[in-house]
């Protein structure tokens, strides 16, 4: 195939930031949003997600 796109992030981030510490309920629910709405996004565009072992596998 055409390779692997690896998109991380620290799963404390969307209830937490070290700048401004915990979230509230508000601002949790809009970043649990906009992850969903990326995930799927990049799903419908033909990305398939896969754990960290299998995208080294496949790059085997």
């Amino acid at each position: 195939d055409d390779g692997v796109f690896v998109l991380a992030t620290h799963s404390w981030h969307v209830c937490e930031t070290q700048g401004s510490g915990i979230l509230d309920d508000d601002k949790v629910k809009e970043n649990i949003s906009s992850m969903r709405w990326i995930l799927e996004t990049l799903m419908d565009e033909g990305f398939r997600p896969m754990s960290m072992a299998e995208a080294t596998r496949t790059m085997s």
